[in-house]
């Protein structure tokens, strides 16, 4: 199976992950700066097992994105064919387990209002 269909594979994957990890203390200190107090983050990291329907998530992005990841250059239509069967396949086994992206949450609560 391949495994990205992203330019860099593996360590193109990586650096993305770096960037989400990055994002939720940026985040939280522009809710600081906004005046936000008692500001909180929680990840969440959807799973989906079974015969979710959820478990297509990926799949279907991965389809709907096929022209323009082949228009940038990034796969070509063959492998990205081919990733595509393969994952239909993964999807379809009802023993996999899927995940999809990690997705930072980030709150708070403003005590007064700002001057108007």
């Amino acid at each position: 199976m391949a495994t990205y269909a992203i330019r860099g594979g593996v360590e193109g994957k990586r650096r993305l992950d770096l960037l989400a990890e990055m994002m939720a203390p940026t985040t939280k200190a522009l809710l600081a700066d906004a005046g936000l107090e008692e500001i909180h983050v929680r990840i969440v990291h959807p799973v989906h097992t079974g015969r979710a329907p959820a478990r297509a998530m990926s799949l279907s992005t991965l389809e709907n994105i096929a022209d323009a990841v082949v228009a940038e250059g990034l796969a070509t239509a063959a492998d990205l064919a081919d990733t595509i069967r393969e994952l239909a396949s993964f999807t379809d086994d009802p023993h996999s387990l899927i995940a999809c992206p990690r997705v930072f949450q980030v709150w708070g609560r403003r005590t007064s209002c700002p001057p108007a």
